[in-house]
């Protein structure tokens, strides 16, 4: 039957070619039917009854003539009667009446001429001897039917379609002989067909016009068609992945003679894109050249993608040993560096060689400080271990995100001061006032992102925004700083872990490259996300967005009662406390925990006792009484977990709080179900703990000085008093404040000494401005003020100052007046501290009196701040000074250029006041000088001095 297919197959080759000379032959015939070769069968009939129509006219005429009309229907009738083809007959004169019919002529006559088909309907003139008189008119069967079966019944389309069917069987059969010996393909025996038909690989033969002379079934089903139809098929014509002929390689191997092989090509199907490996041999023909080339195609499409996917997976993989070998290369070195500072300082300790008193501080500090920061460190490991365990776990509770954010940046602003940055909140219309999150995951995404901020900025701002997205169902938190930025790539690979921005990065600023990771990690587990947007040395943008949840309606606060919300600062530094008389049990097997917890409870007042393990602490419980157990878990013996069982199985309620290690929530959770009443994290910080105490044992909160003078506090009752009774306030009942820098230190109590000796100078400056309305000079005086008392240790003073600069700037006369009040009653404080410390023999300070410079005004080689000695914090302060020194020197120049006396006066001022703050005393007496020849207005006296004081400037060292 596969020959019959393809006898009615018009994709056959042998199909083909018998159409083509069926179709010559019906061209032939038909022009030899035009030019009369052959006969018209239907104009050979058309003819004859066109001659019987004239001939029975001739004789009618005649009839007529004779006036013999009887005679002429007799004929008319006999001639219907032997004629089949005609219908009916009718003879019609020239008044066109029918005056013979035969048959149903009258009714099936059309007379309209334009109707009248030639083969159905004549019409022959009749003349009655020379003058017309009618016609004669027959009626005839129609030559042929009318649409497709009438033309099919036309003689000469029976004739071709029958000459076609007969010529495209003999052309079939004779032309499948034929081409066996024309056709390559159909030259090919059966049995070498067969092998090539079971060939994996495609295979087709080419001739030199590249048309396909053969294809084996393998290439002809890759493309869903037969091996017949491929033949003649241009090759190029096929969906290739390239378009360029020349870089086919059977153009190659045909054009070069020689094989071209393992070439990749690719081909595009329905299915998708598939590659092969081809192999092109070419065809010799007799004289040697190539006459075709024999292609071999090798399906290798799924080989391709494993290897790209093996590629993708080695690359992957080297790419995450280079990222962890750089992670602990990193972490070797942040680990290393603070427990270098842990165990150097630890050991000058131990050896003694802390001269002092302030040494020691500093060397404590510096083990505090790194080994928060180791502790960090840990936190984040532990934290992506979580998370990448699937055991990360977020509460959802209520909370109030503003209140976090101003916690979290009351907390970082300190170090954002120490690089000289400007850190603030600026919220954007109205957010939800509290919202369900975790609070403590919230406070570390801000943490880190406000972290990392304040880290790769050198200079400028770090902003916090917050707002409702577009659609008011998420919170917005952004983030923005004005510091070195990144690329668009590398803002995309700052959230995959181990990752920064580039190794510069981590060389210069250091980190692990988690905090991002844990925080994207964090918000989405809060149904949140994180994203960032960065330019290159514009800054970066970091956005936090949360879905807003509540378990009721949404309260919404606007931005200004966020920014008046009081920034709350931590209770256990802010305030003491008075605890009533407790006695509190420690349980730890370690001696040095027990020792530590020992020294934090009694500087309370607070009466401990001690237990190594569960077995002694039930002892010791079954023999007295405790307010308060601080009880470890895990412990030899007997654990936490079943002493505190025994504890609770006796009938004793007493709070017992679990001291443990392990940071995971379901430790927390499990001291819980044992019995405990609370729980804290090792390693123990020193605040919680004192709030804890003050919560279990109700610590009543002790008056502070600071919160007891509050500047709302000054006039609490009635309106606040006129301007000229201001300066007449009461200051009884006031308490001492002293500085916060180590006043035992010599050094720091000459610094303190003579800040206080300037602001009993200023300050009456300031009430004579204050009583003289002078509000430009009370200004100025606030000013130095401002940036004088917090370096000195007095932030209190900066504060009001502060606050009274801004009340000056905005004309509020009211506030003027309560600041005004709150000043004067925190520099009596200062004073009442001053006194009190010399009678105390607190410390001596050395007497201010004789200039550290002598009259010639020697300079020496290096000048050096006292107060840069005392640590980084301090050594910021001094290079801020420093890098303001210089274009004030300018301005002095030109002063004295311009002979501009009062302006060389204020510069003097702020040198003086300015300098020794910040321990150059070198500047303090050439100052006072140069301030003096400036009131005389000697011009060559404040040249020579200020020439002096170019040249401490050169000779300053930081």
């Amino acid at each position: 039957m596969n020959w019959f297919k393809r006898l009615l197959s018009a994709r056959s080759t042998t199909s083909r070619i018998a159409l083509g000379q069926v179709s010559m032959f019906i061209s032939v015939a038909l022009v030899a039917i035009i030019i009369g070769i052959l006969p018209d069968f239907l104009g050979a009939r058309l003819k004859d009854r066109v001659a019987l129509a004239e001939a029975v006219a001739a004789n009618g005429s005649v009839l007529i003539t004779q006036s013999d009309l009887i005679r002429l229907e007799s004929v008319l009738t006999l001639v219907v009667e032997r004629n089949d083809d005609i219908l009916s007959a009718g003879i019609r004169n020239g008044a066109q009446r029918l005056v013979v019919e035969v048959g149903n002529h009258r009714n099936t006559w059309q007379q309209s001429s334009e109707d009248r088909p030639i083969d159905q309907q004549m019409s022959v003139p009749l003349v009655a001897g020379n003058q017309p008189w009618g016609a004669l008119e027959l009626r005839f069967e129609p030559l042929y039917g009318e649409g497709l079966i009438g033309f099919y019944q036309r003689p000469t389309v029976q004739f071709l379609l029958f000459c076609s069917v007969i010529l495209y069987l003999l052309y079939f059969l004779y032309l499948r002989k034929m081409l066996k010996q024309l056709d390559p393909s159909q030259a090919i025996p059966d049995r070498v067909r067969s092998a090539l038909d079971t060939m994996a690989e495609g295979l087709i033969v080419l001739d030199r016009k590249f048309q396909v002379v053969l294809a084996n079934k393998a290439f002809s089903d890759l493309l869903g068609r037969s091996s017949t139809s491929l033949m003649g098929y241009e090759v190029r014509r096929l969906p290739w992945g390239q378009t360029d002929a020349a870089d086919f390689p059977w153009q190659t191997a045909l054009v070069s003679g020689e094989t071209v092989m393992n070439s990749i090509v690719r081909l595009e199907l329905e299915g998708g894109v598939r590659t092969f490996m081809v192999n092109c041999s070419p065809v010799l023909a007799d004289k040697g050249k190539p006459s075709g080339v024999l292609v071999s195609f090798d399906d290798i499409t799924e080989l391709e993608e494993k290897e790209i996917e093996l590629r993708r997976s080695k690359e992957e993989a080297e790419a995450a040993n280079q990222a962890k070998s750089d992670f602990l290369a990193n972490m070797s070195h942040e680990i290393r560096t603070p427990m270098n500072a842990i165990l150097g300082f630890t050991e000058a300790l131990r050896r003694g060689y802390g001269k002092d008193e302030q040494k020691n501080d500093h060397y404590l500090s510096t083990i505090l400080v790194n080994g928060e920061h180791l502790l960090n460190l840990i936190n984040d490991i532990l934290d992506l271990s979580k998370v990448e365990a699937g055991h990360l776990e977020v509460e959802s509770t209520k909370c109030q995100p503003y209140q976090i954010i101003k916690e979290v940046i009351q907390v970082l602003s300190v170090k954002a001061k120490e690089k000289g940055l400007v850190l603030t909140y600026k919220p954007e219309g109205n957010i939800p006032e509290t919202i369900l999150s975790d609070s403590a995951r919230l406070r570390q995404i801000v943490t880190n992102l406000i972290g990392n901020a304040i880290k790769f900025t050198e200079q400028g701002e770090v902003v916090v925004s917050t707002r409702l997205s577009d659609n008011r169902k998420r919170l917005v938190i952004e983030v923005a700083d004005t510091g070195i930025g990144m690329t668009e790539e590398q803002a995309a690979l700052v959230f995959d872990p181990f990752v920064q921005a580039d190794a510069s990065i981590t060389r210069r600023f250091g980190g692990t490259g988690l905090g991002l990771a844990i925080s994207k990690k964090f918000a989405t587990a809060m149904h949140g996300d994180i994203y960032a947007t960065s330019k290159v040395g514009e800054g970066s943008q970091f956005f936090l967005e949360l879905d807003i949840q509540t378990d009721g309606p949404v309260t919404l606060i606007n931005a200004q009662s966020i920014l008046n919300w009081q920034d709350r600062l931590s209770v256990a530094q802010a305030s003491r406390w008075i605890f009533p008389k407790s006695k509190i049990l420690v349980v730890d097997d370690g001696a040095e925990n027990r020792e530590l917890m020992r020294l934090v409870i009694e500087e309370q007042g607070i009466e401990t006792d001690e237990a190594e393990d569960g077995v002694e602490a039930l002892t010791k419980v079954a023999s007295q009484q405790y307010d308060l157990i601080l009880m470890d878990v895990q412990m030899p013996r007997m654990d936490g977990y079943s002493a505190v069982k025994a504890i609770r199985d006796q009938g004793l309620n007493v709070p017992i709080i679990a001291l443990t290690a392990h940071a995971m929530k379901g430790i927390e959770q499990r001291c819980f179900d044992a019995g405990y009443t609370g729980y804290m994290s090792k390693p123990i910080n020193i605040d919680k703990l004192l709030l804890l105490l003050v919560k279990e044992l109700g610590a009543v909160k002790q008056a502070d000085s600071l919160s007891d003078t509050a500047v709302g506090d000054v006039f609490s009752a009635g309106q606040p008093p006129k301007r000229a009774e201001v300066v007449s306030s009461t200051l009884s009942g006031l308490t001492p404040l002293y500085s916060e820098l180590p006043t035992t230190n010599p050094k720091f109590a000459t610094i303190i000494e003579h800040f206080i000796v300037r602001l009993n100078d200023i300050f009456p400056a300031m009430q004579a401005s204050f009583q003289d309305n002078d509000d430009e000079a009370l200004g100025r005086h606030a000013h130095w003020m401002k940036g004088s008392a917090g370096s000195i240790g007095f932030p209190q003073l900066t504060d009001l100052a502060k606050q009274l600069e801004q009340a000056l700037a905005d004309g509020n006369q009211t506030d003027i007046e309560m600041l005004m009040v709150a000043i004067e009653r925190v520099v009596a404080q200062i004073n009442l501290a001053g006194q009190r410390e010399m009678s105390d023999q607190h410390y001596s300070p050395a007497p201010y009196s004789k200039p550290a410079v002598p009259a010639h005004w020697t300079v020496p080689e290096q000048v050096t701040s006292d107060l840069a000695e005392h640590g980084e914090k301090f050594r910021a302060i001094v290079k801020k000074f420093v890098v303001k020194l210089g274009p004030r020197i300018e301005e002095m120049e030109q002063a004295v250029e311009r002979q501009n006396f009062v302006a060389l006066k204020d510069h003097a001022h702020w040198l003086k006041g300015a300098g020794g703050s910040v321990g150059f005393h070198i500047f303090t007496d050439i100052a006072i000088a140069l301030e003096k020849a400036s009131r005389m207005e000697s011009q060559s006296e404040c040249a020579a001095l200020l020439k002096v004081i170019k040249q401490i400037n050169d000779r300053i060292s930081v």
